[in-house]
C-alpha cells in the first residue's frame, strides 16, 4: 500500500512536471505557471510527510527521493502490510480478522478464524463505521476488539478531538498495523469504530450506565496480570430469572507490563548482575528477589487500581452483587483491595470464581457465569409467529 502510494504520487508529480516544461519559458509567470507549481508542491510535500514518517531506512528514503526529483527508478519497498478492515472475537473466543486478499488473487477479501481461510469474498467488503455490536461475518457473530496499546488509542483520540495539532506520528505503525488510521493517518471506518466505543465505555462509567446502572444487580470484574472489563448486568427484581439484558462493559483498564517480559520490564537490574556474577550465587538471588517483589508490587498497584475503578460503578448502585473473575494469582491480589472497598455494612455481595476468562466477549462470559452459577442464563426472546411475520410483511408492501 505504502509503495504504491509512493509511486502514484511521483507519477503525478512526474506529469505535471512535464505539463510545465511543456509550456517553455513562454509560459513562466503565468498563472497556470504557479497553478502546476503549487500542485507540484503540494504533492511533493505530501511525499516528503510520507517518507519521513513511514520509511525509517535512509538508502530507502534516499532512494524514493532520487525517484521523485530525478527520476530514477523507483525502489522496492518499505513492507508495509495491509491493515485488516475487522478484527475480533467470537461469542467462543475464536478471533476473526477480515483482510484483503493478494494482488494476484481473483478474491477481493478473506476471512479468518484463528489463523485459517473461513471464506472468500469476490466483491467489496464493507462494515459502517457506525455498525452496532454485535456484527455478524461468515455466518459468526462477532465482536471488535483491537490489539493497539491504550497509550496508542488515547493517543490518537486525542489529536482527533484537538485543533489540528501534529499527529501522534510514533503511534502511526501499531495504529496503522491494527487498522484504525491509513498512511496519511486518517481515520478509518474501524477507527471510528473503536474511538466511539471507547467513548461511550467512559461515558457509560463515569454515569454508572445510566438508566442500564439503575436496574443494575450485578458488578462482573473480570482480570488477568495486563488488562482489566468492568461489566454491568441488569436483570429481574428477584435477579435470578433468564435476562435478556446484555452483559455491557463499562470500563477497561491495562498494564501493558503485565505481558512484557522480565528482562524488559526490570532491565535496570541486569548490569548489576552481570557485575557482581563474580561475587557467587547470593548476587544473583538478590537480584532475583528484587525483581519479584517489584513484579509483586506492580501486580498490587494494578489491583488496587481495578478495585477502585469498579467501586466507583457498584457504589452508583442501589445493591449487587460484585463477581470477580479472575486467575488465582491476580484474584489473590484482588480480593484484599475489594475487601477495603466493601468492608463493614455494605449492600453489596463478592463472589470469586478463579478461572482466567479475560479472552471471552462479554455473550460467552456470560454463559461461563451462567453455568458457575454466578450469573443468571441468558434469555432468548421468543420467535415471531409465522402468521404474525406474514401480516407484517403485508402491511410493510
Amino acid at each position: 500500500m505504502l509503495t504504491r502510494k509512493l509511486a502514484d504520487l511521483a507519477r503525478d508529480y512526474h506529469q505535471l512536471h512535464g505539463q510545465r516544461q511543456a509550456r517553455g519559458k513562454d509560459g513562466e509567470g503565468s498563472a497556470a505557471h504557479r497553478r502546476l507549481g503549487q500542485k507540484m508542491a503540494d504533492l511533493g510535500e505530501r511525499f516528503e510527510r510520507l517518507v519521513e514518517h513511514w520509511v525509517h531506512e535512509p538508502e530507502l528514503a534516499e532512494a524514493w527521493r532520487r525517484h521523485l526529483y530525478d527520476g530514477s527508478p523507483p525502489p522496492d519497498g518499505p513492507s508495509l502490510p495491509d491493515p485488516p478492515f475487522f478484527r475480533g472475537r467470537t461469542d467462543a473466543g475464536a478471533r476473526i480478522e477480515v483482510r484483503r486478499a493478494g494482488q494476484n488473487s481473483e478474491t477481493a477479501y478473506e476471512v479468518f478464524s484463528d489463523g485459517a481461510l473461513i471464506a472468500r469474498e469476490s466483491g467489496p467488503w464493507h462494515l459502517e463505521a457506525e455498525a452496532l455490536e454485535p456484527v455478524t461475518i461468515a455466518g459468526q457473530t462477532c465482536i471488535d476488539s483491537n490489539d493497539a496499546s491504550p497509550e496508542a488509542i488515547a493517543a490518537l483520540r486525542a489529536f482527533v478531538a484537538g485543533d489540528g495539532g501534529e499527529p501522534p506520528w510514533r503511534f502511526a505503525r501499531e495504529l496503522h498495523a491494527d487498522g484504525l488510521i491509513d498512511i496519511d493517518f486518517a481515520l478509518t471506518a474501524r477507527g471510528r469504530r473503536c474511538l466511539a466505543r471507547a467513548s461511550g465505555a467512559r461515558e457509560a462509567a463515569a454515569v454508572g450506565v445510566g438508566l442500564a446502572a439503575s436496574r443494575a444487580r450485578y458488578c462482573v470484574i473480570v482480570a488477568d496480570a495486563a488488562r482489566a472489563r468492568i461489566l454491568l448486568l441488569a436483570t429481574s427484581e428477584d435477579g435470578q430469572a433468564p435476562t435478556l439484558m446484555p452483559l455491557t462493559e463499562v470500563a477497561d483498564l491495562s498494564r501493558p507490563e503485565g505481558r512484557a517480559r522480565d528482562r524488559d520490564l526490570h532491565s535496570e537490574t541486569r548490569p548489576g548482575r552481570r557485575a557482581d556474577s563474580f561475587a557467587g550465587a547470593s548476587s544473583g538471588h538478590a537480584v532475583s528477589d528484587h525483581r519479584e517483589n517489584r513484579r509483586r508490587e506492580s501486580s498490587r498497584e494494578f489491583a488496587d487500581e481495578v478495585a477502585e475503578a469498579a467501586s466507583r460503578v457498584w457504589r452508583t448502585l442501589p445493591a449487587c452483587d460484585i463477581v470477580v473473575v479472575a486467575s488465582p494469582s491476580t484474584l489473590g491480589h484482588l480480593r484484599p483491595a475489594i475487601a477495603r472497598r466493601t468492608g463493614g455494612p455494605s449492600p453489596h455481595t463478592v463472589h470469586e470464581l478463579a478461572r482466567d476468562l479475560g479472552n471471552l466477549a462479554p455473550p460467552a462470559l456470560h454463559d461461563a457465569l451462567a453455568t458457575a452459577g454466578l450469573l443468571p442464563p441468558r434469555g432468548r426472546r421468543q420467535p415471531v409467529p409465522r402468521w404474525q411475520r406474514t401480516n407484517s410483511a403485508k402491511n410493510a408492501g
